[in-house]
């Protein structure tokens, strides 16, 4: 669909929801953006990073130490 959306000059959003969890879900993420180009990408930065094959970006939570951080400082 995303090759023939190209051809029609079409936007075409491409949102990899849980691609770094499994090396079938990378692949199959990397296959689907070989054949056709996305105009957007969607997804959080564990996702975009695991798209980049760029493995320093964490899971950030309410518990992760710069949101913890942050929220502290905004009570206070």
């Amino acid at each position: 669909i995303g090759f023939n959306y190209n051809l029609l000059r079409k936007p075409v959003v491409f949102d990899p929801v849980g691609v770094g969890a499994t090396a079938y879900r990378r692949t199959s993420a990397a296959a689907l953006l070989n054949a056709w180009q996305a105009t957007v990408i969607k997804g959080n930065a564990g996702e975009l990073a695991a798209l980049a094959n760029w493995s320093e970006v964490g899971i950030l939570s309410p518990d992760a130490e710069p949101y913890a951080a942050s929220s502290a400082c905004a009570r206070a």
